[in-house]
């Protein structure tokens, strides 16, 4: 995993950095995420190469996010003036899974003959975009919207549809300050429908099992790695040395 700071975008962005064949669907060359293709296979689609990127912007890094004390446990109060950096990493980390594609962000097109496992399950209706999978459609109870002009995002402002997705964590709306963001169950059927090897032993487990476990998981790495890295940055100031 590879980790930068760039002063020139004001939040944050993550994928992985290459794309692994899937198939052809008789139309379209499809293609996942390098990260999902090893984790399924153990075969790294790009060598010794780091598999996933995150970019924070300085300022954002600096100014905006709080790094919890605690990572772990996740239990500390989210200050009202900051974003929760482990919200915000566990947001990159689904697009890098899966939450990612090469559509048109306004009218669905694709710029030529492939596209991404999310794709390949996005409608458009002339109006709104929804995923289409069949065991997040299942959950939802239809067809899971989509954040019109930014189209790998959940949920709309109404009168679109989709409000009610505004407080999840792969929303494409609005992070509010203060607020702690986990995996939902409905992140989960998403990922699985794309190909995401995710196991379940009957229905899709409450968020204080599977989920808390996945963020416990994610989170023991952040606090090892990520976030140390990142409040070392955090105390540096523009110019310093």
């Amino acid at each position: 995993m590879s980790i930068r700071f760039d002063p020139g975008i004001p939040t944050a962005n993550g994928g992985s950095v290459t794309s692994s064949f899937v198939g052809n669907d008789g139309t379209y060359n499809v293609f996942e995420q390098g990260a999902v293709a090893e984790i399924r296979d153990g075969v790294d689609p790009n060598g010794a190469s780091h598999d996933i990127q995150f970019t924070f912007g300085t300022a954002y890094l600096v100014d905006e996010l709080w790094f919890d004390p605690d990572p772990s446990s996740r239990t500390d109060p989210v200050p009202s003036n900051r974003t929760d950096a482990v919200s915000v990493l566990l947001h990159e980390f689904g697009h890098a899974l899966g939450f990612n594609g090469r559509r048109d962000l306004f009218d669905g097109s694709l710029p030529g003959n492939y596209q991404s496992t999310r794709d390949a399950l996005t409608t458009f209706d002339g109006s709104d975009f929804f995923f289409v999978g069949a065991l997040a459609m299942d959950l939802y109870g239809g067809p899971v919207p989509l954040t019109y002009g930014n189209i790998f995002h959940l949920g709309n402002p109404a009168p679109r549809p989709g409000d009610d997705l505004i407080g999840d964590l792969m929303n494409g709306v609005v992070y509010y300050r203060g607020t702690r963001y986990g995996i939902s169950d409905l992140d989960l059927a998403i990922l699985s429908d794309i190909g995401v090897p995710i196991s379940f032993s009957s229905a899709i487990p409450e968020p204080s099992t599977f989920t808390a476990c996945l963020i416990g998981g994610m989170v023991i790495g952040l606090s090892r790695g990520v976030g140390r890295r990142a409040r070392s940055v955090a105390d540096m100031r523009p110019g310093s040395a």
